[in-house]
């Protein structure tokens, strides 16, 4: 069975879209029983949306000139054969920005012209997938040509196949286990990383308790991975000081754990203590999935993240509810750490 999404993309915003991820609900309930081979697993299309006026957001101007800059090159269409993975990025002719931020839920006359708009940016498959691929993309192509230029003859039918799709799609999360789940992309780490962090937890991409789960874990990893390309033998720590200089944070004083420098440091700036703990924590576990080892000095820094959380925590009686989660996780994060610090 192939997986399908379809989302959307503004100048500063991405993710699900009113307008067209109904289309991947309706590609999936079509497509269950269907047969196409098995060189696509999964096929991701995404419509990138123009503002109609130049309005951005104060500050975020450069973003939002680079990206109708952007969309201009489109469309593009990506094969990840080892993946099994097709994406699909095209510029909507029909919808902008405005028209899916102001959207809630749809009528069948939108939708059935964003499925019209999926149906074209499809075609590319030509582009992409090879005759010896083990997928028919002829027949694929049919299919999904009639089914999406036709679309559906209500709004009442639209939601009822995202009923269905929805059905589908939790039946396919209870059959895969939880590595399966996390869709990583093993290729992109160090060949060690995954024995290293033999958890699913240190992987989670939206487990806010996970090393890279919270937003600047996240945004840390990925400008790591991009830093440490060209710079895989100087330390972490001078990608951390860049990097906070960058945010406009001031550093903490790393090695401090004592509880009342905590306290204190969280009433002065509550936002900067967060943001250097997670920012450490996140440092450690990066260093450690991309280069397979942590320095000394790095996995210091993130033990010492982890006890000030714990004292920050402690303390927080709406955080109550989650203290034995907590108590798991950073459990689990001190224990793959602490070996490090004594190397």
């Amino acid at each position: 069975m192939i997986e399908f999404f379809c989302s959307k993309n503004t100048y500063n915003r991405s993710g699900h879209s009113p307008i067209f991820s109904p289309v991947a609900s309706l590609l999936l309930v079509s497509t269950q029983e269907s047969d196409f081979g098995e060189a696509i697993c999964e096929i991701n299309i995404t419509a990138n949306l123009r503002s109609r006026e130049r309005k951005p957001r104060e500050t975020l101007e450069a973003l939002f000139d680079r990206f109708h800059e952007y969309i201009e090159s489109l469309p593009r269409i990506t094969f990840r054969r080892k993946r099994q993975q097709l994406e699909i990025h095209f510029l909507s002719d029909q919808f902008c920005d405005e028209d899916d931020r102001d959207a809630t839920e749809c009528d069948f006359e939108t939708l059935n012209t964003a499925a019209r708009e999926v149906a074209e940016a499809l075609q590319l498959i030509h582009k992409r997938i090879k005759t010896a691929d083990d997928f028919a993309r002829d027949e694929f192509l049919q299919h999904t040509t009639a089914l999406l230029s036709t679309g559906l003859p209500s709004t009442e039918e639209w939601r009822a196949v995202e009923q269905q799709a929805k059905t589908i799609r939790q039946a396919m999360r209870d059959s895969k286990s939880p590595w399966e789940l996390l869709d990583v992309n093993w290729d992109q780490f160090h060949p060690d990383a995954r024995a290293l962090l033999d958890d699913p937890f240190f992987w989670e991409a939206t487990d806010d308790f996970a090393p890279h789960g919270n937003d600047a874990g996240a945004d840390l990893l990925e400008d790591f991975r991009s830093w440490n390309k060209r710079n895989s033998h100087k330390s972490p720590l001078i990608f951390l000081t860049r990097l906070l200089k960058e945010w406009q944070i001031t550093p903490v004083d790393w090695f401090d754990t004592d509880p009342a420098a905590t306290r204190h440091a969280y009433t002065r700036d509550a936002i900067a203590l967060n943001v250097c703990n997670q920012a450490a924590i996140a440092l450690a576990f990066v260093v450690i999935k991309l280069r397979g080892h942590c320095p000394s000095d790095v996995a210091r820094y993130g033990v010492a993240a982890l006890a000030r959380v714990d004292v920050l925590f402690a303390d927080d009686a709406i955080a109550a509810g989650l203290q034995a989660n907590w108590q798991r996780r950073c459990q689990q994060m001190r224990a793959r750490l602490e070996p490090f610090t004594r190397s």
